[in-house]
């Protein structure tokens, strides 16, 4: 009796050594800005043969129209991908072989899905990109899947000029209506990015009783500002007639 029960162990603990992980998950640490289009890795871990895989990704931003193909070095065997759409952001992946060969490599990115962020996505929220009802199948037909993981997309703080104008001076003290005037100031950039094409100065005139402002014009900068530069500005403008509004 002792000896039939150790020989129903040996069995079971050399078919649990057969059984392999299998198992499909997304990159955790996605990091983009908001307005950016961007990747998102799906990654095979599979100590088995896969012949096919299909499976559901939910994507927190609409994918874009880019075509996506599997990774070359996974894709040694020309399977095929394809991708509907089930709406709210929710796509079926389906991968398959007609000569039901395997795909390439135990582990690494299978397939990368491009992504368009929001432009009103805001810095360091973070965002799940879920998979679920994952197929993985051997050249039998069995689903050997043995397990899939959600990820994350981080927003992150776009690098972007910020100019602002100081140190405003006028050509002289007091002025009357229809009088030309010339104003000086310096624009200084004061973001993390350089100013590569130009800014536009638009001109008011503020009462310092009411608050109320008057615009006087413009004037248009062409310069390269780089990240905590200076430049000097002045134009000469007209203040108006009418001082309604003030």
């Amino acid at each position: 009796m002792k000896r039939f029960l150790s020989i129903i162990l040996t069995l079971l603990l050399t078919v649990t050594a057969w059984a392999g992980n299998n198992i499909l998950s997304v990159r955790k640490d996605i990091k983009t800005a908001a307005g950016k289009a961007v990747f998102v890795p799906i990654e095979l871990t599979n100590d088995d043969e896969i012949v096919a895989a299909q499976f559901n990704v939910t994507l927190p931003f609409a994918r874009t129209n880019d075509v996506f193909t599997l990774n070359e070095q996974r894709n040694i065997n020309n399977h095929s991908v394809s991708c509907r759409d089930l709406g709210g952001n929710k796509y079926t992946i389906v991968i398959v072989n007609m000569e039901n060969k395997p795909l390439g490599g135990n582990a690494g990115v299978l397939l990368s899905l491009p992504m368009f962020v929001s432009s009103d996505a805001q810095p360091n929220n973070s965002y799940d990109i879920k998979i679920s009802d994952v197929i993985l199948t051997n050249k039998k037909g069995d689903n050997i899947q043995t397990g899939n993981s959600t990820g994350k997309v981080t927003i992150t703080s776009s690098p972007s000029p910020d100019i602002r104008p100081i140190n405003i001076t006028f050509g002289k003290t007091s002025f009357m209506p229809e009088d030309e005037v010339t104003i000086n100031w310096t624009v200084e950039n004061i973001g993390d990015s350089i100013a590569v094409e130009g800014w536009t100065e638009n001109v008011f005139l503020v009462s310092s009783l009411t608050g109320n402002r008057i615009y006087i014009g413009n004037t248009r900068s062409y310069a390269t500002l780089t990240k905590g530069s200076k430049i000097n500005r002045s134009g000469k403008f007209t203040i108006p007639a009418s001082r309604h509004g003030w």
